[in-house]
């Protein structure tokens, strides 16, 4: 359903986007106003009627009165208090679901202006009333590989950079989404990509820079059909390196409003006003260009966030596509005999003498066996037990003796399994 909805609003975009592009206007703020309109209709007409949202522009305000720079386009879940003599509103940051800064032309001034703009949110104070754990913890498990942690104690027993990850994804978790739309600008994919690396670095790649931490990046930058997006889980995500760094940008060229439309949706989705219904039909991961990857490390005397630039080949961003159709984990008996007694029980207790008994049998220490559920994302360890990483984990025996693993949250196993067996007959 997502992919359909994106396609009619891209045409209607570039439609209306070409209409006002031949418009005879020279004055720069009413051009601004023209296409930071243009977004605010786009993104209306993707948001239920029934779910009581509003998408409309003015200001992001906190209980203590202190405000945001000014807001193109923010879609909102609660009562604004209307600016006199204008069409914006003051807005409580806690019912602000995400902000969208708007951009006729993008180029490296812009993206300093739109980086800014959406950084003035930041200083905001916000409780995260509304926000939902669950979006946190699926964000955190599928990054990190650790159980997502009930109380700060568990926190304080994981190393230190994984703490700060979880901070940073607390801090995303909290506030608005944050996205900057560029209509024109930047005409490939690697002319972004380039401006952003020296922007964020400030024209070193070694360096660690302050004031440019992954809570302060925006989730979307897009630039006509060029993107750099941000993976924090939300809903992106890949396991950090095995050195350690957290793969916190790619890049892709596709449909911006199919990406804008993945990254509120499933806030939505993960706080209750929409169903998962509606990313049926749309098992399609994001097959894209690693960009930039982060580290915390010790630097000049302190702490900082150290980004290491990913570089690609000109024919590998012309040749990538968009779609990638998700794949579940291919699995042995013994893993899925264990899966299914930790999904069933909540936890397996590794130091539970029959349980290494039975594991040595089949050839696994209890090591082994968190080792290889943990690469697959499965599952991870917590002191003596095995945890599920997954919300609802399902296992299937193929026909052809595969044996798959994967979320089935909203049916996507289910799904895979269909679509298997559509492709085994066809071919027989």
């Amino acid at each position: 359903m997502i992919k359909t909805v994106a396609e009619f609003l891209e045409q209607l975009r570039e439609k209306e986007a070409g209409i006002l592009a031949n418009q005879d206007v020279k004055h720069a703020p009413t051009i601004g106003c023209m296409y930071e309109g243009l977004t605010r209709d786009v993104l209306g007409r993707a948001i239920p009627p029934s779910l009581g949202l509003a998408v409309t522009s003015g200001f992001v305000v906190d209980a203590s009165d202190n405000r945001s720079k000014q807001v193109d386009c923010m879609v909102t879940c609660g009562p604004g208090k209307g600016i006199p003599y204008t069409d914006g509103q003051d807005v409580d940051i806690d019912n602000v679901i995400a902000v969208v800064e708007v951009k006729k032309n993008l180029y490296s001034s812009d993206l300093d202006s739109g980086y800014s703009n959406l950084a003035s949110l930041r200083p905001l104070d916000t409780a995260g009333a509304g926000r939902s754990i669950g979006l946190l913890r699926d964000a955190f498990q599928g990054i990190t590989r650790y159980v997502y942690p009930e109380t700060r104690e568990e926190l304080r027993a994981y190393p230190n950079e994984i703490q700060l990850i979880f901070h940073s994804l607390a801090v995303d978790n909290m506030y608005p989404a944050r996205v900057i739309f560029g209509y024109n600008g930047f005409a490939t994919e690697n002319g972004l990509r380039e401006s952003f690396a020296g922007y964020i670095n400030k024209g070193s790649n070694e360096a660690p820079v302050k004031g440019f931490g992954p809570a302060r990046l925006p989730w979307l930058i897009c630039c006509g059909s060029h993107m750099l997006f941000k993976i924090n889980g939300m809903p992106f995500h890949r396991p950090l390196s095995d050195d350690g760094f957290w793969p916190i940008y790619a890049s892709l060229t596709g449909n911006p409003l199919e990406m804008l439309l993945e990254i509120v949706w499933t806030r939505l989705t993960y706080e209750g006003r929409l169903t998962k219904t509606v990313f049926e039909g749309s098992d399609i991961a994001i097959g894209a260009h690693r960009f930039l990857d982060v580290r915390r490390e010790h630097a000049h005397g302190g702490w900082a966030w150290r980004y290491r630039y990913v570089g690609c080949l000109p024919e590998e961003l012309e040749n990538a596509s968009m779609e990638v159709h998700w794949q579940p984990a291919l699995i042995d008996e013994v893993q899925q005999a264990v899966i299914v007694r930790t999904s069933g029980e909540g936890y397996l207790d590794l130091s539970d003498q029959n349980v290494v008994r039975d594991l040595a049998e089949n050839g696994y220490t209890p090591d082994e066996m968190v080792k290889s559920l943990n690469k697959l994302g499965l599952a991870a360890r917590v002191g003596d037990e095995l945890r599920m990483l997954t919300t609802e984990c399902a296992t299937v025996m193929m026909p052809d003796g595969r044996i798959a693993a994967g979320e089935n949250s909203s049916g996507q196993l289910v799904r895979w399994v269909e679509e298997e067996e559509a492709r085994r007959k066809g071919g027989e």
